[in-house]
């Protein structure tokens, strides 16, 4: 099981070869995608997003399990941004992995890599 991050999205939505190496790797018909509701949000802000990329986006999701903020991921969000620091949204989706027990997919290791018992994919 995986958590992807925003940015995994995104490059994987580019077709940058190493994030569709990735997916491709990990059995994309078998494998567990998780995304935080925080990505989703993320997405879909990008600004003068056309009509093309809102439908790749939400074809991309249909195929993944989004996980809502709940008290339990937005308690730990909490507490992990008080002890490292980091965003809002970082804080969001890490805790979202670690709720759900699952892998983060990320090119932004340097945030995430100091929280003991994260596992990092790093594209």
């Amino acid at each position: 099981m995986y958590t992807l991050d925003t940015n995994a999205v995104i490059y994987h939505l580019a077709g940058e070869p190493s994030v569709v190496d990735f997916f491709s790797s990990t059995g994309r018909e078998y494998a567990v995608y998780h995304v935080s509701s925080v990505t989703e949000t993320e997405l879909f802000s990008k600004k003068q997003l056309i009509a093309h990329e809102f439908a790749q986006i939400n074809d991309f999701l249909t195929q993944c399990n989004v996980v809502p903020i709940t008290s339990p991921i937005a308690r730990m969000a909490g507490k992990l941004r008080s002890l490292y620091g980091i965003k809002l949204a970082d804080s969001l989706i890490a805790a979202t992995a670690l709720f759900t027990g699952s892998a983060l997919v990320t090119r932004n290791v340097k945030d995430f890599q100091k929280m003991p018992g994260l596992e990092i994919v790093a594209l």
